[in-house]
């Protein structure tokens, strides 16, 4: 064999090691079947009283559905969560987590962020997968995140923490960017869970670009941003419309003599 040949051996297998070595690891996911007595549940109904709601929230709590979904928690085990979604997605979220159930695709804990009392650190420290918080967007004030909405889910978000530079929420996420090895619940570029919900038009927080998942979201409408901003509207005038109401009857049911430029009339 003659030098050129070696040599052309050589850079072929340097670069297929490299290509190797660059895939992201392959995900963990739970591959023995659900026990006889489990019934997974995929199923939507109107969404219950949700503390995360306020006046001045981009969409009335009409419009928001909660969805119950059968999962795989880090131990493989099956188990049923809730997440409260907008009605526009609520029947596309549970097609796409029933085909994450199927996958094996696991995830720690799924409840609405009501049971941290819409405390979004909380819910992030605890690895619990959400969807509707009426919030502002993380660093922007005064903008309302997309969770605002119902069309935001954070999916292990302790696993997949948010990062913006140096910054990383929660701060115990630091443990899991190394995507070097495999993590449960890791979300990795190019994997089952982020071609799922591509395919269906959602986005990604680092837009597929690394390896590091933050969070999936998909914007609200023309359409629906105008309704939101009008029932928010219509929400203000009606208590301003219940004020003016209140006012103008205690104005009648005062004594005459106590309401002329504060002098009584005698």
């Amino acid at each position: 064999m003659d030098l050129m040949s070696v040599l052309r051996r050589a850079i072929c297998f340097t670069v297929w090691l490299a290509m190797l070595c660059a895939q992201p690891s392959p995900e963990i996911v739970a591959l023995t079947p659900a026990p006889a007595s489990f019934r997974a549940v995929f199923r939507e109904s109107p969404a219950k009283h949700t503390s995360t709601w306020h006046q001045g929230c981009p969409v009335p709590p009409s419009d928001l559905r909660e969805i119950e979904v059968s999962y795989w928690d880090f131990g493989a085990m099956p188990r049923t969560g809730a997440l409260v979604v907008h009605r526009a997605v609520s029947a596309e979220v549970l097609d796409i987590f029933k085909d994450l159930f199927h996958h094996g695709f696991l995830i720690q804990r799924m409840e609405p962020v009501d049971v941290f009392s819409g405390n979004d650190d909380l819910s992030m420290e605890a690895n619990n997968t959400s969807a509707f918080n009426c919030r502002d967007t993380t660093g922007r004030p005064g903008v309302f995140s997309n969770h605002s909405w119902g069309r935001a889910i954070d999916i292990n978000p302790l696993t997949n923490p948010y990062i913006n530079g140096d910054k990383v929420l929660p701060p115990a996420g630091r443990a899991f960017l190394d995507r070097s090895h495999a993590t449960p619940g890791a979300i990795l570029a190019g994997s089952f869970i982020v071609n799922l919900f591509q395919n269906r038009g959602w986005t990604w927080g680092d837009h597929g670009k690394t390896a590091r998942i933050i969070s999936i979201s998909k914007s609200p409408t023309a359409a629906e941003e105008t309704s939101g901003a009008l029932d928010a509207h219509l929400q203000q005038q009606v208590v301003h419309h219940l004020a003016e109401q209140l006012a103008i009857r205690q104005l009648i049911e005062t004594p005459l003599f106590l309401r002329i430029s504060g002098e009584a009339l005698l």
